[in-house]
């Protein structure tokens, strides 16, 4: 789950909090970082002035794609984060490389059936399981995500020492 960008506004200030927040995801989208919404806080925060704010969150999207835009824009300001930053990067691009593959082997397999082989023949041509292999071609499923089974915190124990070559 990537966490939202927020920032602060006085209450009064909500409507240009808003206005900054679309200013912002219009940026995110040049740079494929997909936004999923912008909301504030119900919760006021007291200032020190005496007034009160509101937290304005923009959801980014959790899709791999946007998250992997998202880390490519890197942090310049704290050096502990663009470092974790590198591996959450790498882990992500191995996660875009296998969707890629299942979705090569799901073209792949259409084109099998439409020049005539069996649900069997292209589930061990392609070395797939058969039965999505059947819901692909059967029930015109479109590809998910393959059970890579893949955990980030167990992969980056194994791969905490790995230079990422990546950034």
């Amino acid at each position: 789950m990537i966490n939202n960008l927020e920032f602060y506004k006085r209450t009064d200030l909500i409507e240009s909090g808003y206005r900054l927040a679309e200013q912002i995801s219009e940026l995110l989208k040049e740079f494929n970082i997909e936004v999923n919404g912008i909301f504030h806080d119900k919760k006021e925060f007291p200032r020190k002035d005496g007034t009160k704010s509101v937290s304005i969150h923009i959801k980014i999207s959790n899709k791999v794609e946007s998250a992997l835009s998202l880390c490519k824009l890197g942090y310049t300001y704290c050096n502990q984060k663009r470092n974790a930053t590198k591996y959450v990067l790498e882990f992500l691009q191995i996660l875009a490389d296998k969707r890629k593959i299942w979705k090569d082997l799901y073209n792949k397999s259409l084109e099998l059936h439409n020049i005539g082989n069996t649900t069997k023949e292209i589930s061990e041509i392609l070395s797939l399981n058969y039965n999505t292999v059947f819901g692909w071609i059967k029930y015109n499923k479109t590809p998910t995500v393959n059970q890579h089974n893949i955990l980030y915190h167990k992969w980056r124990l194994e791969n905490g020492n790995s230079k990422s070559k990546l950034i």
